[in-house]
């Protein structure tokens, strides 16, 4: 083996292809985008509740993913096995989440959601052991982008879908159930494009495309967390390198941030609606 193959971390832990595809259609799902719009045959409302979300449609999509959960579970039989052995806290949450359907006062909902929360905690542990960390944090970057990509299509080509009305009118959502989902997925999505910015220097042109459109819809949802959390990371990611060089400790540079975030989010909050008025055209869309 030679000394380059044992310095370049491994991005996958010999997967297949199928066990990608389903991997990212679960995170996908679990992201909250499309399926949720889909569901609701065009609903356009100011937000999908949860009194809404038995959706038979988004019922049958919950349960596919789930059952199709099992052949992978199966298949690695063995390895999850050991892997929950060695995390028996798990199985005592997903053991007690079941068991409580027993003394449930609505024990159908409880049921429905004891089987989600194990599906969605077997699932995670299938991918922390069949995936790295590399490959982890490279997978839900792809699953990210394409939200984002999604969530502009859906603005420019079906606003009735992609913009909020009422009280958020003019705000984007793309392909979410309201403009904070879109918000927070921009936000994770810049987060994760910069990590790939840095390990990937080869692909830097298609992943600055991805940060810019990332940015686009932090703007666009108008929202403050999003924006903060974008400029905040922005700022100890360009600032960082020159820190560790003059010998500043963490400790030191994390407590100052801290300060600055507690004492300047606040100012930048106040100053937001007139950052979104300045930006009124960036935040609309004709239709």
């Amino acid at each position: 083996m030679s000394l380059q193959a044992i310095q370049t971390p491994t991005d996958y832990r010999e997967t297949s292809a199928i066990e990608d595809a389903y991997i990212f259609y679960f995170l996908f799902f679990a992201s909250g985008a499309l399926f949720t719009l889909i569901a609701f045959d065009g609903f356009s409302g100011q937000s999908v509740t949860d009194e809404t979300s038995s959706s038979t449609f988004l019922q049958l999509l919950r349960f596919g993913l789930y059952l199709s959960l099992i052949p992978f579970l199966w298949y690695k039989a063995s390895e999850v096995y050991f892997t929950l052995q060695s995390n028996f806290l798990i199985v005592i949450l997903i053991s007690y989440c079941l068991v409580s359907v027993l003394w449930s006062s609505v024990p159908d909902e409880t049921l429905k959601g004891a089987i989600g929360f194990a599906a969605c905690n077997l699932a995670a542990v299938y991918f922390g052991m069949r995936y790295s960390t590399e490959g982890i944090l490279k997978i839900c970057a792809y699953v990210m982008i394409t939200t984002i990509v999604l969530s502009i299509i859906f603005v420019f080509t079906i606003p009735s879908f992609g913009i909020m009305t009422m009280v958020h009118e003019g705000a984007w959502r793309g392909a979410f159930n309201h403009k904070n989902g879109l918000g927070n997925a921009s936000a994770l999505t810049f987060v994760l494009l910069l990590y790939l910015y840095h390990i990937q220097p080869q692909h830097r042109i298609w992943i600055l495309c991805g940060i810019v459109l990332s940015l686009i819809c932090v703007i666009g949802s108008q929202s403050s967390t999003g924006l903060v959390v974008c400029v905040t990371i922005f700022t100890g990611y360009m600032l960082w390198p020159t820190l560790r060089a003059r010998g500043f400790d963490t400790y030191f540079v994390v407590l100052t941030a801290s300060l600055v975030l507690l004492v300047g989010t606040p100012i930048f909050l106040s100053m937001l609606p007139l950052i979104f008025e300045a930006l009124g055209p960036l935040t609309s869309c004709p239709g």
